[in-house]
């Protein structure tokens, strides 16, 4: 591309010399311009010179406008990856604050069966403190002198023997 953009300048230097040169003669040979009102006899050096400075323009014109797209579409893509990072960043600032939020619920959960497991146990031990004489714990209570209740006692009092249980969570 490079060496091409050369050759093509070279050719370009070549053209305008030629013209240049070519014209020294024709210096009494006058084009007469009339166009948008204004009327003008013009050498054809002049001439030339006006259509190189008309496309010299244009080019310019090229280049603005190229260089201005080139940014307008730097600035898209630059927004569109700041766009993407700031979804990006939001969706680990989201998954971050559920995941505070669940293991703040998971210790508020702990706490709670602590002090629920903390407020049974003085419950319990209130219990037994005011209830020392239990009668599931009683010392006056002896395996198998309970009196028989009810057709299958003789199958229960086997079980409870059995099973070496005093036959609490036995039902008839």
């Amino acid at each position: 591309m490079f060496a091409l953009a050369i050759v093509l300048l070279i050719a370009a230097a070549a053209l305008v010399l030629w013209v240049i040169f070519g014209l020294n003669d024709a210096g009494n040979n006058k084009i007469h311009f009339d166009g948008f009102g204004i009327t003008a006899d013009l050498s054809p050096l002049t001439l030339f010179l006006l259509g190189a400075l008309a496309l010299l323009l244009v080019w310019a014109a090229t280049r603005l406008i190229a260089a201005g797209t080139k940014r307008g579409m730097r600035k898209r893509r630059e927004r569109k990856t700041l766009e993407k990072e700031h979804k990006l960043h939001e969706k680990d600032r989201l998954a971050a604050e559920r995941d505070r939020d669940a293991l703040r619920d998971e210790r508020d959960a702990e706490a709670h069966q602590r002090e629920t497991a903390e407020a049974r146990q003085r419950v319990a031990e209130r219990d037994v403190a005011r209830y020392e004489d239990d009668h599931r714990t009683d010392a006056n209570y002896v395996r198998g002198t309970e009196p028989q209740r009810g057709a299958h006692s003789d199958v229960r009092d086997a079980a409870v023997r059995d099973a070496g249980t005093d036959g609490r969570h036995y039902r008839d």
